[in-house]
């Protein structure tokens, strides 16, 4: 082994030290441009590190940043411009090039075509002018969606997508409303029963046919018929995961939901409902803090990643809000509790609420790794749509409306519009 110099250490100049303290100033005021600023409230990305599972390699780190996810394929592409032509891309949409007819002829299925338009609005940093705006009639109609089969497109044999898209919800209007369960004395014509967008899979043909509500799905064989009804049980063969927002009409009743954000999720895997044996969608996320702002544009970025083999539980669903992480789910991680339909985190918002407000009944579960995602358990179900949804099913007076922007649809981490 040769011998190193070991000559004797040298005094550095004042130009060096002031070129050193200039770089620890520098490094102290970037930390804050890190991430992206987020327009909710959220204590969820300080509890993820502090779950007592430890997530091994691909569990969320402390503080959610996520160094696997990297700057995004949108760091590649200022405002989006040109995002469409990356080669990870599969689906892009600014809503600023065409006429709302040829823009929402992109789309497989479109609902309520004539509750929507395209308004004079987009997220910072946006390349574009404009997005398409969704409205709701209290008492006409329900809202309106449109959903993308990628089967179409040949884009639906990916095992891993990510589905990013800016939102933002109108503010809403107080009144009173009287239902048949009696008079409540406050509601929100804003409401949104399911509202926000999803990646789904199901196992026919039609444009139509996302499954039965209240009905846990089967992975079953494919079916290339196309019933009219489109509540037939051939639609039960799926898996859907939206992430929405949810706004109780009752402002009296439970206040912590209002404009609450929570994954709303059929799998075949799921839980029931607390109060019969139905199935409706389960909830995660567990930060009952994490609210959306009226007004302002949020960026959501959601990742699936299915389970293969498929009679594993081994896939998975991540969320990123504003660029930062915010929830990881997979088989062993995180820890917690299933209260009926609801999967609770330790040391989240949602499990300490639900613990001293629900004590007797949190007190008979016993605290379990989750137990991981089983989406399907036939390979011919794939990961085959995407959508957009504002769904309202209460007969509320007044109006609403949504927007939605800058969405993007890839095989890799997206992140925020730089």
């Amino acid at each position: 082994m040769g011998q190193g110099h070991r000559g004797k250490t040298q005094p550095i100049s004042w130009a060096q030290f002031i070129v050193a303290v200039w770089a620890a100033v520098l490094f102290v005021l970037l930390i804050p441009f890190n991430s992206c600023g987020g327009s909710f409230n959220n204590k969820l990305v300080e509890q993820m590190g502090n779950n007592n599972s430890t997530g091994g390699t691909n569990g969320p780190p402390t503080g959610g940043v996520d160094p696997v996810s990297g700057a995004g394929i949108a760091s590649r592409y200022p405002g989006d411009v040109g995002i469409e032509g990356d080669a990870q891309v599969i689906f892009a949409e600014s809503f600023d090039n065409g006429t709302l007819s040829e823009l929402l002829n992109r789309w497989t299925d479109v609902k309520n075509e004539s509750g929507m338009s395209l308004a004079a609005d987009s997220p910072g940093g946006s390349g574009g002018t404009r997005a398409l705006e969704m409205t709701r009639l209290g008492g006409g109609n329900t809202g309106g969606h449109v959903s993308k089969r990628l089967d179409r497109i040949g884009a639906e044999n990916n095992d891993k997508l990510h589905l990013r898209y800016y939102i933002k919800l109108d503010t809403p209007a107080l009144g009173q409303k009287t239902g048949g369960g009696g008079s409540y004395t406050s509601y929100l014509s804003g409401s949104h029963h399911h509202t926000g967008g999803g990646l789904s899979g199901v196992n026919h043909n039609c444009s139509w046919g996302m499954g039965r509500a209240g009905i846990r799905p089967t992975g079953g064989n494919f079916t290339p018929s196309c019933p009219s009804d489109s509540n037939s049980p051939i639609y039960d063969n799926r898996f859907s995961v939206r992430l929405e927002m949810r706004t109780e009409d009752n402002l009296d009743q439970y206040g912590f939901r209002n404009d609450r954000m929570e994954f709303y999720n059929y799998w075949m895997g799921m839980h029931h409902n607390a109060s019969s044996p139905e199935y409706y969608g389960n909830s995660f996320v567990g930060d009952y803090g994490m609210q959306y702002k009226r007004q302002e544009w949020v960026c959501v970025e959601i990742m699936v990643k299915m389970n293969n083999p498929v009679s594993s539980r081994n896939g998975e669903l991540k969320l990123w809000i504003n660029g930062q992480l915010i929830s990881h789910h997979y088989e062993g991680y995180p820890e917690g509790k299933w209260l009926h339909s609801a999967f609770l985190p330790t040391g989240s918002t949602a499990y300490e609420w639900n613990q001293a407000n629900w004590s007797y009944s949190m007190n008979q579960i016993a605290i379990a790794p989750f137990e991981g995602f089983q989406w399907r358990d036939n390979e011919v179900l794939k990961l085959n749509v995407m959508s957009l949804a504002y769904y309202v099913t209460k007969d509320t007076q007044g109006n609403g409306r949504v927007w939605y922007d800058n969405v993007v649809l890839a095989t890799d981490y997206i992140g925020p519009v730089q």
